[in-house]
């Protein structure tokens, strides 16, 4: 994709992704890139979905697994979210608000795909 058309599609999305935050700056995720012993794992796009203002980031290490905490938004639109992610892949993403950080709101689980779609 040519860099004139990869700027327009990234500025349709943050106007998409920003149409709710009200007169101040808004900061879309639009990239990670989570690496585990040099090796770059696949990122989904909707790992990413609505992640803005992210203030905090956070990394810890658990039995076979990382989990990877972002915090962000601001008060009704704050969010904490959680991914989890193995030295293979991506897990889970949990989203929850700041206001009920212990209530999750959404919950994505990633699986592998063997075969293939087209049947």
């Amino acid at each position: 994709m040519p860099e004139a058309q990869k700027a327009g599609a990234l500025r349709a999305l943050v106007e998409r992704e920003c149409q709710t935050e009200i007169g101040g700056p808004c900061s879309l995720v639009t990239m990670l890139e989570v690496s585990v012993n040099g090796r770059k794992l696949f990122i989904p796009r909707s790992l990413l979905a609505g992640l803005r203002n992210v203030r905090l980031a956070q990394l810890t290490a658990h039995p076979g697994a990382f989990h990877l905490t972002l915090r962000g938004g601001d008060g009704a639109e704050g969010f904490v979210t959680t991914i989890l992610f193995d030295k293979e892949r991506v897990l889970k993403r949990f989203l929850a608000s700041t206001l009920m950080p212990a209530e999750v709101l959404e919950e994505i689980t990633y699986r592998t795909q063997s075969e293939s779609f087209d049947r």
